[in-house]
């Protein structure tokens, strides 16, 4: 199962490489604008995000939208084995953090419990399944901390079916171009 798994992570960033700047700018922002318009995104007051790293879709625009409005958003930071997600009031708030990955700074305050978690992954099923960086972090969050999951990714992400273990959590749904 590990080598299947290493093999689909290997495979997805390479494709998430292969994209253009223009084609990252471009999906990025259609899986943007199809979040934003949701009601379940209209309606939350707290959205936990993510900062893209590695050709991830990036969720600038969500993270400018939920900061001009005054929509709390918060962002992930590694402590230890576990994330704890933190309110930014603008990008001065993010520096860079556990390998390599911009955070929210230590002066940041603890978030709320989210209406909504955007989660990043490497792979995902249209079932929920996900496939992250094989670190467990967002897993040991979502066992805590159960709420509005959607998972984030571009089409090519979307797998038939994917490895999956007892430790493995569901997301409600996923989104991509």
């Amino acid at each position: 199962m590990n080598q299947m798994k290493q093999k689909i992570r290997k495979d997805m960033i390479q494709k998430r490489k292969d994209l253009t700047i223009q084609e990252y700018q471009t999906k990025s922002d259609c899986i943007c604008q199809k979040i934003m318009r949701r009601s379940d995104f209209q309606q939350a007051n707290v959205v936990y995000a993510y900062f893209a790293v590695r050709q991830e879709v990036s969720l600038k625009t969500i993270i400018q939208y939920c900061l001009k409005r005054n929509k709390q958003i918060a962002l992930p930071r590694v402590e230890g084995e576990n994330i704890t997600f933190y309110l930014i009031r603008g990008f001065e708030d993010v520096g860079e953090g556990y390998f390599h990955v911009m955070e929210p700074k230590a002066s940041c305050e603890k978030a709320p419990a989210p209406d909504l978690l955007l989660v990043p992954g490497v792979a995902f099923t249209d079932s929920g399944n996900r496939l992250g960086y094989g670190g467990g972090f967002y897993d040991r969050f979502l066992k805590e901390h159960p709420c509005k999951t959607i998972g984030i990714g571009y089409d090519f992400q979307l797998l038939k079916e994917l490895p999956t273990e007892e430790h493995d959590i569901c997301l409600d749904e996923v989104i991509t171009d």
